[in-house]
């Protein structure tokens, strides 16, 4: 449809990792960019982007646990191991607040793993490889029902606007 539209052949793209995406939003390396809150704020502040809308749903930190586990909220955290995956998504950089302002101190009170992907956090919860993965909503309702079915959800208080859409 956009190539019909703007009658030029058009290339959906997308970056490798968290920081090859802040570097492609700082080179403006695109034309047009679909990103998240923190990387939409960076890109119109640095000058390399002006946004064109953002999306009205919320994005919202999510404590994903086993269910069983007895883990009720942050200060059930203490010795336990929890799953990032990444510290440049906003999952961890809201959530990681989440834990601090409970009182949580990382690598003192709790142990953090990193992991390639939300997905493969969430799954080292459901097969008891770690005790909590930090996330969203949106990869959550990506898994099958079967590895939902075997979790429970703690949202965090921690909220920022979702996607921008960017030129």
């Amino acid at each position: 449809h956009l190539e019909q539209e703007l009658g030029r052949k058009v290339i959906l793209a997308t970056d490798a990792d968290y920081l090859a995406h802040y570097r492609a939003v700082h080179d403006g390396s695109y034309d047009l960019m679909v990103t998240g809150p923190h990387f939409g704020a960076s890109g119109i502040a640095s000058g390399a982007f002006l946004p064109l809308f953002r999306y009205d749903a919320e994005l919202r930190p999510i404590l994903v646990v086993r269910k069983g586990s007895g883990i009720t909220g942050p200060e059930s955290l203490r010795g336990r191991r929890v799953a990032l995956s990444s510290r440049l998504s906003v999952s961890s950089i809201g959530g990681l607040r989440w834990l601090t302002e409970s009182g949580l101190v990382a690598d003192e009170d709790y142990s953090i793993v990193a992991s390639p992907s939300h997905t493969t956090a969430m799954m080292s919860v459901a097969l008891g490889d770690v005790d909590a993965a930090l996330t969203t909503y949106t990869p959550l309702h990506q898994l099958t029902e079967d590895i939902r079915d075997q979790l429970d959800v703690l949202p965090s208080p921690q909220a920022s606007p979702h996607l921008f859409t960017m030129v």
